[in-house]
């Protein structure tokens, strides 16, 4: 079963009004519309990362396929096998023989997969 975890975020209040507003429509609660929404954004910012490798790269599309992805779903046979990550809250792994990073959280019992970042991109700050 999947851990919830709390996290803290400062807000404008006109976002916070129109949050409640969707969540009394929805008949949920303000997090769980907070929470929804920061999956679909972090799947969607994966997807077009992968969307861009396969118009540049059609061959490195089908290696991720292939490679990448087997190797990040088996984090959750070992969940630290990565190193401790740059950013609190998490972990770093150097996809093999690529120029890849994958970097992940992991709670309890899920690993939430934050971006794939190519060496030689800039590291963000949060």
């Amino acid at each position: 079963m999947q851990k919830d975890v709390t996290i803290t975020a400062r807000i404008e209040s006109d976002l916070s009004d129109r949050l409640n507003r969707l969540a009394s429509v929805q008949g949920r609660s303000k997090s769980w519309v907070v929470g929804k929404a920061l999956k679909a954004y972090l799947d969607a910012d994966l997807a077009d990362q992968c969307d861009h490798i396969v118009k540049d790269d059609p061959t490195l599309a089908a290696r991720i396929g292939s490679d990448i992805f087997p190797t990040i779903q088996g984090l959750s046979d070992f969940p630290l096998r990565g190193c401790p990550g740059r950013v609190d809250g998490t972990r770093e792994l150097v996809l093999a023989g690529l120029p890849w990073i994958a970097v992940y959280a992991v709670t309890d019992s899920t690993i939430v997969v934050l971006r794939l970042l190519l060496g030689a991109q800039d590291y963000p700050s949060e």
